[in-house]
């Protein structure tokens, strides 16, 4: 997203009044041809270099767009905040409802996506035509000690906390930066390499007998550059073009081939020198550095995880951080709240809590025969519903089926805390639907 918004505004702002009026060489005029509806418009504008009259025209309005750059969206920035105020102030009387009372006081989102493609589009304009325009540097630092205080301020004030961001989008836009190095080498060759302008006298010695040489055998659209690539003021700009061409070639192909190359490069170590080879430890050797209290061999960082399985583990995290649990009854500091989280809690007036021997659930426990009185810890309801979680997610591979019954159930702590042990015994047993069903069987429920 960073990219498409930098890429659009700085076409906009940099390259259109660019290629609108400059006058190519017929070669390029023609290849333009072959983008449709605006082939025609482009590189036939009223300027075949960079002259006096250049500055008078396009140099004149980038300045102006970049004045108003450095000005405009820090502005924006504080004008809607305002705004937001104003609105606010204007409508807190005016709902209905509380949920849009949080609504209208609700900040809005900060944009960092538009604030690094603003951003990354004014160095990018700045680098391009710098050295020519030398007042596109000032604004470029006026632009940034604007747009830091308004977006500190906004970020602040006006906006909601925004997410934990990784380095993606900072990493994006510094890579970005560099493609502005070859564009400012060159327009500075086009610019400096205007005599009428920046008067600049050609290389001379041995440089300027080999400049003359290849200018004497290079094609006829190079050969027109060649007299501005050849002076002074301009030959160290093509030779750090030249150089940043190879090397982003080199990073192409490094690209390109970069799995290749890892994977020769691994056989090459593997086959010539085994001994730089880093192996894979084996299992016993992991479980040896373990109980040593080491947790690297052969320089593999050891994943205690990958050791055991879940059954083995939960007894591990029993014994040693307990508990292996979610559930808030099972935490012995979370173990005093638990119950104001549930439905049934007492400090919800509006929920009444069901056990056993009351009403209907009482009733109910008299139609059935006298075996089942003392069978099952809860009611039938929620023991159906118990053994129906455990073979969702022991049997059928349900994530959390049984935490799910257990914030849903109507059943007080002492009676969630005796199937809490069940279902210990459940998931320690290596014949998990046996003992649901011998579980089911005890209790009644054929």
């Amino acid at each position: 997203m960073i990219q498409k918004a930098f890429w659009a505004q700085t076409l906009n702002t940099g390259f259109v009044l660019f290629v609108v009026n400059y006058f190519a060489p017929e070669a390029l005029r023609n290849l333009v041809l072959a983008i449709p509806g605006v082939g025609f418009l482009l590189f036939r504008g009223p300027f075949a270099e960079i002259t006096r009259g250049w500055y008078a025209v396009v140099g004149v309005t980038l300045v102006t767009n970049m004045v108003i750059n450095a000005f405009v969206p820090a502005s924006v920035t504080i004008a809607k905040m305002f705004v937001t105020s104003f609105m606010r102030c204007c409508k807190r009387g005016r709902v209905a409802h509380q949920a849009e009372l949080i609504e209208l006081y609700t900040n809005p989102e900060f944009d960092i996506k538009q604030k690094y493609a603003q951003l990354l589009t004014t160095i990018f304009v700045t680098v391009i035509y710098g050295s020519g325009l030398p007042l596109l540097y000032f604004l470029a630092a006026v632009f940034m000690f604007m747009q830091f205080w308004a977006d500190k301020y906004n970020l602040l004030w006006g906006s909601r906390r925004p997410p934990a961001y990784d380095t993606k989008m900072a990493k994006e836009a510094i890579d970005s930066m560099f493609y502005a190095i070859p564009f400012h080498c060159i327009l500075a060759i086009l610019m400096f390499g205007q005599t009428c302008v920046f008067p600049s006298d050609p290389i001379g010695g041995d440089l300027g007998d080999l400049a003359n040489q290849g200018a004497s055998e290079s094609p006829g659209m190079l050969a027109q550059f060649f007299p501005q690539f050849t002076r002074e003021s301009t030959w160290m700009f093509v030779i750090l073009l030249a150089l940043l061409i190879v090397l982003w070639v080199c990073r192409l192909l490094a690209w390109i081939i970069g799995g290749g190359v890892s994977t020769a490069s691994d056989f090459l170590v593997a086959l010539c020198c085994p001994r730089w080879r880093k192996s894979q430890p084996s299992m016993d050797e992991i479980k040896a550095a373990l109980k040593k209290g080491e947790r690297q061999i052969n320089g593999h960082t050891i994943d205690v995880a990958a050791t055991m399985n879940w059954d083995r583990a939960f007894g591990h995290i029993e014994q040693t951080f307990p508990p292996a649990s979610y559930r808030f009854e099972r935490h012995p500091q979370l173990k005093s709240i638990a119950h104001l989280l549930r439905p049934s809690s007492p400090s919800r007036p509006n929920t009444s809590r069901t056990e056993s021997g009351e009403g209907g659930t009482a009733a109910a426990s008299g139609l059935r025969p006298a075996a089942e009185a003392n069978a099952s810890p809860v009611p039938e309801t929620a023991a159906r519903g118990f053994l129906k979680a455990l073979e969702a997610e022991y049997l059928q591979g349900t994530q959390n089926a049984v935490g799910d019954f257990f914030s849903t159930a109507d059943i007080d702590d002492s009676k969630k805390d005796a199937l809490a042990k069940i279902e210990d015994e459940v998931r320690a047993s290596e014949q998990r639907e046996k003992k649901i069903s011998e579980l089911r069987t005890s209790w009644g429920y054929h």
